[in-house]
């Protein structure tokens, strides 16, 4: 994209905010949350905070990852190295939350959702965990990575997901069983008794399968990686003229809408590798749809959609350049800029508040909402507005939620 340099340094500031957001709020020796010295909590970031009331809880499994892919991308762009220690930290905790254990085959190699107590998990949750040791792996050379991003990615095919290689909903570590339905899975957990549906959203957990395939070579994760696609597709091509559903967040409907979690870019991944058309019918079929559902002011809906929308809508640009797929793309770049320019007004740029200051507002429907400080947009935001500060290409930089930038 022949972005100006006023946007490009824009767009790096915010991500440079961002990151200094994290690092104010993640647990370390240096600031130890509650002034408690330690914690077990060591390298923990923060998850969100309520602006009115103040409360507040700390990251989980997913947002670990994303939140270091983020660090790590940004230490390398700016060279400055509290973003990596940062990153290794939070590597640090999110290694804490993966079950070690040969001789529990059903398990070794989970990661659990919260805590290292919590006694299940969110398999796609757990995915992007599995991309944050892939992460590791690739910025930093160390074989310990790559060995724990394979574990969870066998446990994931082998127990995580079901017979036909598609992830479950939610799996229990005391009693090794996975399934979509959890109240019959993890009991007591809120909302637990609702049924799951299998939807797209599911399908970008594959992304940690095309990373191992990539910096490995080994074939195994590929056949992984491809048995998602094509149910994947199959889902697409089912509601292709269906009424386009706004609500319900993932588990909810078979299409999500916004933030389809990198459904989308498993899409791109699986095009460049066999170039099918079927695939290629299916992707460009629903980037349009997707296209239709944005707002004037260029916001998506669900939460943090309109940064994964772009994301995905950067993601597709470069597809279409590579391999000269029809689609107007000057329109695709304004899109591009306009979503941007709608996202960087979710920023706290004002707050003395270290809790707020860097931070984006999430958690609402077209970013309509100011009432709490969330991961989830500061995260995806960070990824974004570095791969954009590079005119938008993914490449080796900026590998994280792309196609590119993967090989060995």
């Amino acid at each position: 994209m022949d972005l100006s340099e006023k946007f490009k340094h824009r767009v790096l500031e915010s991500a440079r905010l961002a990151g200094e957001w994290y690092t104010n709020n993640q647990n370390t020796e240096e600031h130890p949350w509650g002034g408690m010295h330690d914690s077990a909590d060591l390298g923990r970031f923060m998850y969100e905070y309520f602006r009115a009331t103040g409360w507040c809880r700390a990251m989980g499994v997913w947002g670990q990852a994303v939140g270091l892919m983020g660090l790590m991308t940004l230490s390398n762009k700016t060279g400055w190295s509290k973003y990596r220690k940062a990153a290794i930290a939070a590597g640090e905790y999110l290694k804490s939350l993966q079950i070690v254990n040969p001789s529990d085959e059903r398990n070794h190699g989970g990661l659990r959702e919260h805590t290292p107590q919590t006694p299940w998990s969110y398999p796609r949750d757990a995915a992007t965990g599995g991309m944050g040791f892939a992460a590791l792996f690739k910025e930093t050379g160390s074989e310990e990575y790559l060995e724990r991003a394979k574990w969870f990615a066998e446990w994931y095919h082998r127990f995580g997901s079901d017979k036909d290689g598609w992830p479950y909903s939610f799996f229990d570590f005391q009693k090794g069983k996975g399934g979509y339905t959890g109240g019959e899975v993890i009991g007591e957990e809120s909302d637990a008794e609702r049924e799951r549906v299998k939807g797209d959203w599911q399908a970008g957990g594959g992304l940690v399968y095309w990373q191992l395939y990539k910096l490995t070579g080994e074939k195994k994760w590929l056949g992984y990686f491809e048995q998602l696609i094509d149910p994947l597709v199959g889902l697409y091509e089912k509601n292709a003229n269906a009424p386009i559903l706004l609500k319900g967040f993932h588990g909810e409907v078979e299409i999500s809408y916004g933030n389809d979690d990198f459904a989308i870019i498993a899409l791109v991944c699986a095009y460049r590798q066999w170039k099918q058309d079927r695939v290629r019918k299916a992707l460009q079929h629903h980037m349009r749809r997707l296209w239709s559902i944005a707002a004037d002011d260029g916001s998506y809906p669900s939460f943090a959609g309109t940064f994964v929308c772009n994301l995905n809508n950067c993601e597709y640009l470069q597809l279409c350049r590579e391999a000269g797929l029809d689609e107007d793309l000057p329109a695709l770049e304004a899109r591009i800029v306009k979503s941007t320019e709608f996202g960087l007004s979710l920023q706290e740029t004002l707050s003395e508040n270290p809790r707020m200051y860097g931070g984006f507002y999430g958690q609402s429907q077209f970013g309509v909402s100011r009432d709490r400080i969330h991961h989830r947009d500061a995260g995806y935001s960070l990824i974004l507005h570095l791969r954009l500060a590079e005119n938008g290409v993914a490449g080796p930089a900026n590998p994280y939620y792309s196609a590119w930038g993967w090989e060995k």
